[in-house]
């Protein structure tokens, strides 16, 4: 009896410091943002814009409408990239 008042709290210290190292897997998957106007916003796969100081646009379809790119869906999180010619993503 003696030896089961230590051996328990002894496994269950060990048991604490082993879950203290796991860790929870997050799938996140990174997404962009256009302002459609009226706070309406829509969201896209991550675009890979480059780097540079241009606005970085999406063109939703070979002959849709032109919009600027947002890491968040804030105003002030516009996206930079390396060119001035819009990007063409697929509307689906």
């Amino acid at each position: 009896m003696k030896r089961s008042k230590l051996i328990l709290p002894l496994m269950a210290f060990i048991c604490a410091i082993g879950m203290s190292f796991t860790t929870a897997q997050y799938s996140q998957e990174e997404h962009d943002y256009v302002d459609l106007g009226n706070g309406s916003w829509f969201e896209i796969d991550e675009v890979d814009c480059g780097e540079g100081s241009e606005e970085c646009r999406v063109q939703i379809g070979e002959d849709g409408p032109i919009y600027q790119v947002y890491d968040e869906q804030d105003n002030t999180t516009s996206k930079q990239g390396d060119s001035d010619e819009p990007i063409v993503i697929d509307p689906s």
